[in-house]
């Protein structure tokens, strides 16, 4: 009976530390981008662009709810802000949200209601790093295409979701062939 009794308290603190997605209803736009680009000749996935902040903008086809954040941490950051500003550069989240370092791991937020077709933006920011190599986030690129140079037309559209702007700040060169990897967890309405 002892047993019984402790399997609840080992269930609790399993799912405390669990990386699925807190919103059980979400989709993961960006991560069907990855999916739909990733094994694609022309595109590269990749996990290791430095920059202080990796942003992008972005229009929803349907109404519905980011409800979380979803990151691969590098493993010298304990903690990255996620923003996400309205089309007049409104805060509508301001977190500091800690990511595991081995998966891609979901953070609930804010809810955020989105409109259709109303622009927003997505920013990861790390401030804590102990060198410019520490500063590297996962990215979709064009492969085999310099820094500067872009087949990523934007906006970029692909399921319920239209990339409008990306942005590299802080540190190094900056792609403009690339999509940051900061995923969100949409419920549609």
């Amino acid at each position: 009976m002892k047993y019984l009794l402790a399997l609840p308290v080992v269930i609790l603190l399993f799912s405390a530390c669990s990386n699925t997605d807190p919103c059980p209803n979400a989709d993961h736009p960006i991560e069907d981008i990855f999916s739909a680009f990733g094994n694609d000749e022309e595109f590269l996935s990749t996990r290791d662009y430095p920059s202080e902040t990796h942003e992008y903008s972005f229009k929803m086809l349907t109404d519905g709810v980011i409800c979380s954040v979803g990151y691969l941490a590098d493993t010298s950051v304990s903690n990255y802000i996620i923003q996400i500003l309205d089309a007049n550069g409104a805060t509508l989240v301001d977190e500091s949200i800690k990511f595991p370092s081995d998966v891609l791991g979901f953070r609930p937020i804010p809810d955020v209601t989105v409109l259709a077709n109303e622009t927003y933006t997505i920013r990861r920011i790390c401030q804590e790093y102990p060198d410019d190599d520490h500063l590297s986030g996962a990215i979709l690129k064009a492969d085999n295409v310099p820094i500067g140079t872009s087949i990523l037309e934007l906006p970029f559209t692909e399921g319920d979701i239209s990339i409008t702007a990306v942005g590299f700040y802080g540190k190094n060169e900056f792609p403009s062939n690339a999509i940051p990897r900061i995923e969100i967890g949409f419920e549609p309405n």
